[in-house]
């Protein structure tokens, strides 16, 4: 198990996105066998706004898919839905962990990101044991 701690929950899911980038490269190369952080299912706000930036604007949404669906048998009307929900997810409000209340996602991040009186946002990734080299 590796742990960290930080000052809120914020910092907390931030230090675990830039861990989870160390340990990806571990688990990669086979030296552990993979790790569960809550990152996974709470992203950082920061992160999350990250993500919503990167979705393209309606009319280079809409370009897009036309683009791609040039060659293709199915006409961009058939996906105006899919146009619709970009652009509400742009603006839909950051995920926090009040949202996963009564989930299954909820008892995830709350068994790897403790709270303590001290510090609100203490993180401990799960490691995976080490995987066995197989046999070539």
């Amino acid at each position: 198990m590796a742990t960290f701690t930080a000052p809120d929950e914020e910092s907390a899911l931030q230090g675990a996105e830039r861990t989870g980038a160390a340990l990806r490269g571990l688990a990669s190369n086979k030296v552990i066998g993979g790790f569960s952080s809550p990152a996974f299912v709470l992203p950082s706000a920061a992160q999350q706004r990250a993500r919503q930036a990167a979705i393209p604007k309606s009319g280079q949404a809409r370009t897009n898919l036309a683009l791609a669906l040039s060659d293709l048998p199915i006409k961009p009307e058939r996906l105006e839905g899919f146009l619709t929900d970009i652009k509400a997810a742009q603006t839909r409000p950051i995920l926090t962990r009040t949202d996963l209340n009564g989930t299954s996602a909820a008892l995830l991040v709350d068994s790897l990101l403790v709270k303590r009186d001290k510090d609100s946002g203490t993180n401990a990734p799960a490691l995976d044991r080490r995987r066995a080299p197989t046999a070539t």
